[in-house]
């Protein structure tokens, strides 16, 4: 009997949390339940929204640099279309409004006139600016000017418009907002007159990237004029010694150079390193847009 009488409460008390949870789970599977058949109706009702938004922030969300770091300037073809989505969700709004407050309809549309006049103004001038390279350039030198991208794609125009002296100043103030900035030292080295600076802005492209393949090549291809000219004028001083004959001086690489590669041994004696002038067309240098 004491066993009986002990365990009948206990057997009512463990009933009552039994049914107690599994109410507690309706409630929860029903609160679930309904939170989708809500957030399905109100999608089915409202999918310019859903659309709308979509659009806007998934596509923009790789150029954001939150989930991958890209590295490149916020461009107009990152933004078509978010657009897209921008434009669906302001005219589903002003749907909407319209539909359901008749009082707004005259600001409403003179908001769309006064919208539509912006847009058609901002495409013209910037149609402006798209009508070359150089004004396009100019356009985003004067948007970003602390931005060294801008620059070294700037650089990068008045090196292929043959303005050498300009490109420079644009490259080394890109390289004054970027140190590290490995295509601008490469591009630079490309336009350096003497071997020395050239040689640096090569390695340092390579120590600020080690993979950069143009910069490797370039700066192999300066060591081989380098090495080229040096055993150039060594032969030419062995030569000049001997009485020259029509084969000797029709022969090897020094006849072209016999004036110029005199005057360079005579400045330069060849313990001492001759210095080269390093060709842009033997140079690779990097012409892709950075963005």
């Amino acid at each position: 009997m004491i066993m009986t009488t002990t365990s009948l409460p206990n057997r009512h008390l463990l009933t009552r949390r039994g049914l107690q949870q599994q109410w507690k789970g309706v409630q929860r599977s029903h609160f679930v339940e309904m939170s989708f058949s809500g957030l399905r109706e109100w999608h089915q009702r409202h999918v310019p929204v859903v659309l709308g938004f979509l659009l806007l922030v998934l596509p923009f969300l790789p150029a954001t640099n939150l989930v991958v770091t890209v590295g490149f300037v916020v461009a107009e073809r990152v933004l078509y279309i978010p657009s897209m989505g921008s434009v669906i969700l302001v005219v589903y709004g002003a749907q909407r409004l319209w539909e359901r407050v008749p009082k707004l309809r005259k600001p409403i549309m003179a908001f769309g006139i006064l919208l539509i006049a912006a847009g058609t103004l901002k495409t013209l001038t910037r149609n402006v600016d798209w009508s070359s390279r150089e004004a396009l350039l100019r356009s985003g030198l004067q948007t970003l000017p602390h931005n060294a991208k801008m620059h070294y794609n700037f650089g990068n125009y008045l090196r292929d418009s043959s303005q050498p002296e300009d490109a420079i100043v644009h490259y080394r103030e890109a390289l004054r907002l970027w140190p590290t900035y490995a295509s601008a030292h490469n591009n630079i080295g490309t336009l350096m007159v003497d071997f020395g600076p050239a040689e640096y802005h090569f390695l340092e492209a390579i120590r600020y990237s080690s993979e950069h393949i143009n910069a490797h090549y370039n700066l192999g291809q300066l060591y081989r004029l380098v090495t080229g000219r040096i055993r150039c004028g060594l032969k030419y001083r062995r030569i000049s010694r001997r009485p020259q004959t029509g084969a000797a001086s029709a022969g090897g690489c020094w006849q072209p150079y016999q004036k110029k590669m005199a005057v360079m041994l005579w400045r330069h004696p060849p313990s001492k390193q001759l210095p080269t002038y390093p060709s842009v067309e033997l140079l690779e240098a990097d012409n892709k847009v950075c963005d």
